[in-house]
């Protein structure tokens, strides 16, 4: 399992997207009615994946009540694999529970995971073969405030989870450092 997206829920997203780096590829805006959202993806240097994914709420809908009850701040770590089941399987042994969204989103490949004390959801994809190209490594600092358990730490093969001493987020990928203040605006 890989991740192939980390999801940050921003205040603004044209605020955050005009202090990234210009070594950053910005993609075209797109709003997601059904999500409620305006979303935009980051990638390091020549698209190098894992990206992120700037969400903004811009009307009723999860990430609108996400952003009313955790804040703005990591929403999700997307990642893909080539098997579904073994993932909620392996989620489970360690005390992963299936969001109840995952009823309907199943049928599409897609399952999210959660659990009291995680700050952010796990969302799985299901598909063979974006989880057989290798992505790049990447480091995710998230502010020391957020708790992050230890099993969440080793989550995918190409993603490392910390805590340091600042209030942004930071993520390195491919050899670019990208820092995001989602209270940006």
């Amino acid at each position: 399992m890989q991740t192939n997206h980390i999801a940050i829920l921003v205040r603004n997203i044209d605020a955050v997207s005009r202090t990234l780096p210009d070594s950053c590829t910005k993609h075209a805006l797109e709003e997601q009615p059904a999500e409620g959202t305006l979303e935009q993806y980051i990638t390091a240097g020549d698209d190098k994946v894992p990206a992120i994914l700037l969400m903004q709420a811009i009307a009723d809908g999860p990430y609108r009540r996400a952003l009313k009850k955790r804040g703005t701040g990591l929403h999700h770590v997307g990642c893909v694999c080539s098997n579904i089941e073994k993932e909620i399987t392996s989620g489970s042994a360690k005390h992963l529970l299936l969001h109840p969204i995952s009823l309907q989103s199943y049928k599409h490949g897609t399952v999210w995971l959660c659990r009291p004390g995680l700050p952010y959801l796990i969302e799985l994809n299901q598909s063979p073969e974006q989880d057989a190209i290798p992505h790049e490594k990447a480091l995710l600092l998230l502010p020391a405030t957020t708790n992050i358990p230890e099993y969440a730490c080793g989550i995918s093969s190409n993603l490392i989870l910390k805590t340091a001493e600042k209030s942004s987020i930071v993520i390195r990928v491919g050899g670019i450092e990208i820092t995001i203040d989602p209270n940006t605006g």
